[in-house]
């Protein structure tokens, strides 16, 4: 896994090589690891627009268009769509797309600051 921010742009943007151990049958990546992956890119997209405060995923919905297979390098992209309560709930998209820009899933997520949730239990 490699990760980077892109310069002048509201991108997150994560590299990940998929290995062998990921295989189902057929050598396809189950669909929920290609959707961990890229929570997880959204994730931290969401961390580092509140000042690196703890953000906690509350909501996922994401659309997959194709099947990844493994070995693979996919390339995550994560960026904020909006932002709710000073900061308080980011709302983001992103995608996972192969080495042409072809699109495996498209999603959109809402995080919360980790202590609003915490204020509400």
């Amino acid at each position: 896994m490699q990760s980077f921010e892109k310069p002048g742009a509201n991108e997150w943007l994560v590299l990940y090589s998929l290995g062998m151990g990921l295989n189902g049958p057929g050598e396809i990546v189950h669909g929920g690891i290609v959707m961990t992956i890229l929570d997880s890119a959204m994730a931290v997209k969401a961390f580092r627009t509140v000042g690196e405060r703890p953000v906690v995923t509350t909501e996922f919905k994401g659309k997959l268009f194709r099947k990844v297979k493994a070995p693979n390098v996919v390339l995550c992209r994560a960026w904020v769509e909006a932002e709710e309560g000073d900061g308080r709930v980011i709302y983001t998209g992103g995608r996972v797309e192969d080495g042409e820009g072809n699109a495996f899933l498209e999603a959109t997520a809402r995080f919360v600051r980790l202590e609003e949730i915490k204020s509400n239990l």
